[in-house]
């Protein structure tokens, strides 16, 4: 699998637990914003992680997808 291909396999996976769990968390306040603050933290999780197994996460979490995020 490229690199391309798992990235977009990650953020698929990511964006289907935010929309799964926003309620869980915000419950009758859930909304987008709470979406994006929850994909945030996701994407931070995930960096620490990858920044450990493969020490360099820039190459591996494009500027893009942490941009489109704010």
């Amino acid at each position: 699998m490229s690199d391309k291909a798992t990235i977009a396999k990650l953020v698929s996976q990511i964006l289907h637990t935010v929309k799964t769990e926003r309620i869980k968390l915000w419950g009758e306040d859930a909304s987008e914003e709470h979406d994006a603050e929850l994909a945030r933290q996701l994407l931070t999780a995930l960096r620490a992680r990858v920044s450990y197994s493969f020490g360099n996460t820039q190459e591996f979490i494009p500027d893009e997808l942490e941009h489109s995020l704010r």
